[in-house]
């Protein structure tokens, strides 16, 4: 069971999206609920499943940096820590251009991250048999 912090600051400054109310900040999941309206068990499932993600992203960013750090030093790590959900925002939003037919937020969506949370939030289960880098098998599943 993850630990959620109600009516969070966090949530508060960064989610302005109407019917957006919970997200998961640097590994902890925020939310501009209050304690006496909690969040479903799907709800939690969804943004633990995003805390597993970000501590491997986090873990493989730190490894590559430290990998590469004596060639180009340590300002790439940021980089490399946001390249995935860069490049996957733009070429989705480039898609959603061309489709007229798209939703707004279809690129949304559309990520590897978001894909195995959707996938996975109901099954309260999932996470202590989840392998490893999961979401790496939602590459092109679009």
């Amino acid at each position: 069971m993850r630990k959620v912090y109600y009516n969070s600051i966090m949530a508060h400054l960064f989610l302005w999206v109407k019917g957006k109310s919970t997200a998961t900040f640097f590994g902890f999941i925020c939310t501009k609920r209050k304690k006496t309206d909690p969040l479903t068990q799907e709800d939690i499932n969804h943004e633990a499943i995003h805390v597993e993600q970000y501590m491997e992203i986090t873990a493989a960013a730190v490894i590559l940096a430290t990998l590469l750090s004596p060639w180009i030093g340590w300002s790439a790590w940021p980089f490399i820590f946001f390249v995935e959900a860069g490049i996957s925002w733009v070429w989705h939003s480039i898609r959603r251009q061309k489709a007229s037919t798209a939703p707004m937020n279809q690129a949304y969506y559309n990520s590897m991250f978001e894909m195995e949370a959707y996938a996975n939030e109901d099954n309260t289960g999932y996470i202590p048999a989840r392998k490893s880098f999961h979401w790496l098998h939602y590459i092109g599943k679009v």
